[in-house]
């Protein structure tokens, strides 16, 4: 890997934009194979250090993965005020380098770029000079991490002020043994534990989407099943009401017929008795007039 040009823009002390080239000549004569970046404290070159990590690395800047809301403070932290941005500008580190694969070798350009209230990231990863289209978008920062390992970048990612460190021959060195090891491969199980959870946090991405598609599905079904269930108990109350008014119809009916009918029923009996002595007393009286008929008959022969 060969960084060839590095830039920042209003990004911690650094107002406006601000570009480096970090190529080097072999040219003989010059002899002049390596760049230093000085200042006295304070003017930045920790800014840059960082910036420079954090373009490659996002949140793993630091080694380890920074939480969101840490990670979100931090950026809303390096974003320059004194540049007077809105919303849309925000800030950006952009690093450009050549990386070598198999004897052929590729030019890469990555951008990282945030915006204020409330701190948004984007990545960019271009590729010869064109988007990695093979990548998902999500996808791009594990492509970054395998482009150029974590561990692999501590040999040319650090601090000046970690040189004394990287020079002292002591056992307890972890910054160079942590390098050597992650360059002969001797990270292994460390590695594997980052891609365990790489492979975790991708399925529980799809996971979590599948079950939000039947969060939202079974939402809306409830929601037509509520409206049903709403009408239901409109038609339901009509009904009762429909029922309340005829059983009061029939209450009332009922209530007439027991007013009228009820001295009639009374008197049936009694209008029937008299209606057997009344018939009785008409065969008696039919009998007294057939017996004068005969009489008068026989006095008349």
């Amino acid at each position: 890997m060969l960084i060839t040009k590095y830039a920042v823009e209003n990004f911690g002390v650094f107002k406006g934009r601000h570009t480096f080239d970090l190529r080097t000549t072999n040219n003989a004569s010059t002899k002049k194979p390596i760049i230093v970046i000085g200042g006295k404290n304070g003017s930045g070159k920790t800014t840059l250090f960082e910036g420079a990590k954090l373009c490659i690395y996002g949140r793993n800047f630091r080694g380890y993965p920074l939480p969101s809301r840490k990670y979100e403070m931090y950026l809303d932290g390096r974003i320059h005020r004194g540049a007077g941005l809105s919303k849309s500008e925000g800030s950006s580190v952009s690093i450009e380098f050549e990386h070598s694969h198999l004897g052929e070798v590729s030019r890469y350009s990555v951008r990282r770029s945030w915006t204020a209230n409330p701190v948004k990231e984007k990545i960019e990863v271009l590729r010869n000079g064109r988007p990695v289209d093979d990548i998902a978008v999500d996808q791009l920062q594990d492509f970054l991490m395998e482009l150029i390992p974590l561990g692999f970048s501590r040999l040319f990612f650090f601090d000046g002020e970690q040189i004394q460190q990287l020079a002292e021959d002591e056992p307890s060195n972890r910054h160079l043994t942590d390098a050597f090891n992650s360059l002969l491969g001797l990270d292994i199980i460390t590695q594997l534990q980052t891609d365990l959870r790489i492979h975790l946090s991708r399925k529980l991405r799809e996971n979590i989407s599948h079950v939000e598609e039947e969060h939202r599905r079974l939402t809306e079904e409830s929601k037509l099943l509520s409206g049903e269930l709403e009408l239901l108990a409109q038609e339901k109350a009509r009904k009762q009401t429909e029922i309340d008014h005829i059983s009061s119809e029939i209450e009332k009916i009922e209530h007439q017929l027991t007013s009228q009918g009820g001295p009639l029923a009374d008197s049936r009996d009694q209008l029937k008795s008299r209606r057997a002595v009344l018939q009785s007393h008409i065969l008696t009286l039919e009998d007294e007039i057939r017996e004068l008929c005969s009489s008068l008959l026989l006095h008349y022969l």
